[in-house]
Formats: structure tokens, sequence, C-alpha cells
């Protein structure tokens, strides 16, 4: 069949031209042949489409008849169950404990198929870690569901803890955990607890060191501050694991030198969270009582707290052979605790040394310089708030010559004990030419001009190679430009300011739509 004539009315088509009554009767004339043919071909079409589906259905039968077959041979099936174990063991996010979810692994490779489902239960490697959070309740509506998935969890992790080697259990508010004797197996315990949580667990104050032969490593996170003096810290069993090197603790109201630790076999050791009032602060004293317990420990981090007058601990200075990493958080008074730890400790092994805190007084109090406690150290981070302004020099000036790494947050707190021109007139020179990264956060104390003659000056040593500042206002100018021969040697630097202040005129200013049409 040809294709319909050229129509009379081409100029028309497509447009909103409205015919008049002849051009009616002349347009259903013209359309009526091509409208017979149309049907014809449409006809034509569906035999044809019978035709298709018939032999769709035919192919679609036979290669199901193929596919089942293939899958019995499938390399797969065959695989060894022990290459299946690894590849699931490589499912296994290595960053953190499993969670209890349908869509990761070890759970989701037991929705696979059963015979997936039969290796993933018998591998107990899949199984050895997991991460336990307590439902949250958004609403009062969902008190029923909150309820029922609580149920579901406590009994699911009551089979899973059988397995586990490490888990953690973040259940500020729960009640209650399943009824599980503890684990011979377990290596690793991190707890986000209430203390009504350990009063209604049986098994916990009443272990027993055979209980808990490989645990190693011990987290405790006191949630519910109101609650802090209920816990009877130093019957708690779990501290008298026999193995335990790692123990990090976070509540108030606790004594440390009361709890029943293997001390001296401590390598890593963790006190924050600040002290109730009611209960003994974690003097500078008693910091030097902790370390002088522990004379394997690597890494600790202490929160202190002493008063204005603490005389602190006497005598000569203390040395810790193996410590490296120390992390002091003062929540008292910091002159104090600067006097008393700096002037009785000595660490010759110490590479990372972190010291923040508040002081709103001037002042200069004596010790030691850095340089004579820590002759090894190459990390310091302090913050513009933690010193007095003579004191922060001192501190600058009897830095040791391995100091390659500078943290430094220029935190004033709406105060000036610190003037503005301090850190980058006096402190920066003071460090030491061996200086390879320098971290400000929060920068008041100088000008884009000044860092950029530090750097310069710096770079002609030719140690400088990573320099992050964050100030907490405008850029001045911009000093990259200047700095890019050094950044084409290698140089890495990130400057970050405060965004501009865009103004908005809004038409709808005053008016209650105003904030629906700062959606659009």
């Amino acid at each position: 069949m040809s294709l319909p004539m050229p129509s009379p009315f081409a100029s028309q088509l497509g447009t909103n031209y409205c015919p008049h009554d002849g051009e009616v009767v002349q347009i259903k004339a013209l359309i009526a042949e091509p409208l017979q043919r149309w049907k014809v071909i449409n006809d034509e079409i569906a035999d044809a489409q019978q035709v298709i589906d018939k032999l769709t259905e035919q192919r679609d039968s036979i290669g199901a008849y193929i596919d089942a077959h293939k899958a019995l041979v499938s390399p797969l099936r065959r695989m060894p169950v022990d290459i299946i174990q690894e590849i699931f063991m490589a499912c296994i996010p290595m960053h953190r404990n499993c969670v209890m979810s349908a869509k990761e692994a070890p759970v989701l490779l037991g929705r696979i198929c059963s015979s997936w489902r039969a290796i993933s239960l018998s591998t107990p490697r899949l199984w050895s870690r997991l991460h336990i959070v307590e439902p949250t309740l958004i609403h009062e509506g969902m008190v029923s569901a909150a309820q029922e998935k609580l149920a579901h969890r406590l009994e699911t992790t009551k089979t899973w803890l059988e397995r586990v080697l490490s888990f953690v259990l973040d259940c500020p508010w729960m009640r209650q955990i399943p009824s599980c004797s503890p684990s011979s197996r377990w290596e690793h315990i991190d707890l986000a607890f209430s203390p009504l949580l350990l009063q209604t667990t049986e098994h916990v104050e009443s272990l027993a060191e055979a209980d808990l032969p490989k645990l190693t490593s011990l987290t405790l996170r006191h949630i519910d501050d109101n609650t802090a003096g209920t816990i009877n810290w130093h019957s708690l069993g779990l501290f008298r694991a026999p193995n335990i090197s790692h123990v990090s603790v976070a509540s108030r109201g606790l004594n440390p030198l009361a709890l029943p630790l293997h001390w001296t076999q401590l390598t890593d050791l963790s006190l924050t969270e600040g002290w109730a009032e009611d209960g003994p602060p974690l003097t500078s004293g008693i910091a030097i009582q902790l370390l002088s317990r522990c004379p394997q420990l690597r890494s600790c981090e202490l929160w202190v707290e002493d008063e204005p007058q603490n005389g602190g601990s006497e005598g000569g200075k203390f040395e810790h052979p193996c410590l490296q990493n120390l992390n002091l958080q003062c929540i008292g008074h910091l002159p104090s605790t600067v006097r008393q730890l700096l002037n009785h400790l000595s660490f010759p092994e110490l590479r990372v040394f972190k010291f923040l805190g508040y002081c709103d007084i001037e002042g200069n109090p004596p010790y030691t310089p850095l340089s004579a406690i820590a002759p090894r150290l190459e990390s310091l981070d302090v913050n513009g708030s933690s010193f007095p302004k003579l004191s922060l020099r001192d501190l600058f000036t009897g830095l040791p010559s391995t100091l390659s790494e500078l943290r430094f947050q220029d935190l004033d707190f709406q105060r000036a004990v610190m003037s503005p021109e301090v850190l980058a007139e006096d402190l920066l020179p003071l460090l030491t030419p061996g200086l390879q990264e320098l971290y400000i956060d929060d920068c008041r104390s100088f000008s884009d001009e000044k860092l950029l003659r530090f750097i310069n000056s710096r770079m002609s040593l030719g140690a400088l190679r990573r320099v992050e500042v964050s100030f907490s206002r405008k850029i001045e100018f911009d000093i990259l430009p200047e700095l890019r021969p050094f950044i084409e040697a290698g140089l890495q630097i990130e400057l970050t300011y405060l965004p501009p202040q865009t103004t908005q005129f809004s038409p709808w200013m005053g008016l209650a739509e105003e904030w629906e049409s700062r959606n659009y």
C-alpha cells in the first residue's frame, strides 16, 4: 500500500486553525480511505504479534530448561567450602564491628540460599565481632514497635554473644540484656550503659578471673550521670580479667585507684568525662600515682582536675619508661596542673603529647621545659586558652629539637589572656627548625601577611611540608599565589576562612510567608 497523498490542509496541520463547514466535509472524505488502510495494517500486526508471543514462550521454556541444568555444573556450586568461607570473611567490615542487619554480612550471607546459610553459621570467625544498639524511641506512638524490636534484638543477641570474640553494646537506657553467661571467647568488650543495666544483669559483679581468660580490651561508657554514684566500680568482675591490657572508662564518680585491675600489664589507659561533685577528683597527684602503677603503659588519656591551691605531689621526678602517647584534658585549674605534672614527670620515650584545658587568669608558674621531660617528642597539641601568655612563651622556648608536628587551637573564649600578636610575633619563631607540619584551628592571632612571612622563613630551612590553618575570620588576601613555587615543590597547604556574608532582599520580608519563600 502506498502512503497517503499530500494533504491540501498541510499548512493548517498542527495549528489552531478552525475549518468551516464545507472544509469539515472535505476533511472527513480525505481521511476515509487512509482510515480503512490503518485498520487492515493494525490487524496484520496483531496476527504477527501472536506468532511472536508463541515463539517467545517456546524460547523461555527451553531457556529455563537449559539454565536449570547449567546451574548444576556451576563452578560456584563446586567451590570448596574453605574458599567460600574466605570470600565470606572478605565481606565483613574491617573498620568496625558487624551489625545485626540483613543488609550486610554476616546476616545477609545467610539470606541467599540454604547452603550459604549453613556455611555462614558454621564459620565462627564471621560472628566474632558484634555491635549491639538499643532501638531508639522517636515518639510515644512507637512504643509497641520499639518493644517488639527490642525483644527480637535481645533474643538474637543471646545467640550471637555465645560466638563473638568482640562486641559493642550501645544501650544507654536499656534495663536488661540477654541472660547469657560470660563466654571464655570474649576478647574485646565495649559497653555504653546505665547503672540499672548492671544491677539487673546476672554474673557481672560475680565474675571471677577464670571467667574471661581471653579478654584484653575493655571500654565502659557510662551514660546517665545522675546515677553515677550507684555503680560499685571496684566490685565489677570485668576489671578482674587476667590478661586485660586496654582499659577505657568514661564516667563520673569513679575512684580509679580502687579499680581491681592488673595495673602492671596495662598498655592503654583512658579515664575521661570528668568527676562527680561528691566523688573524688582525679588530681595531678592521683595521675602520677596511676602512671607509677603502670610501667608498661604505651598510651594514656586522663581528665585531670586540680584546685588553684592544690599542693600536688611532692618529692622528686617520676620517670615512666614506656609511655609514647599522653593526652591530658585539664578541667580544673590549669596552672596548678601544669606545675605539678611537668615538674614531677619524665617520659624518655614520649612521642605524642596532647595537653588541652582552659585558663582565665594570668600567671607564670615555673615548670620544667618539655625538652627535659620528653626529649624525643615528635607531636604536640595545645590550645591558646591552656596557658597564660608568659607560660605559653616558656613552653615554646623549651620544645625539644625532635618536634616535627605542632597542633595549636587558638581559642580565646572571648577573653584576651594572650594578645592577638603573640602567636605570630613571639611564639611561631620559637618553633624548632625541624618542624614539618603545622596545624592551627580557630586561628585569631595573626594576619594572612604574617602567615606568609612565617612560611617563607621556614621554607628556607627546607623542613616544612604541610600547613593547615582554619581562620575564624574572613580572608584578607590570597597568599597562595605567593606560595606557588613552594606548592609545586611539594608543600601541602590548606587555608579555610569564614564565608563572606551575603545580603538577601526578600519581597516577603515581614510577612508570615517569608520562611516559606526561602525554600524557593
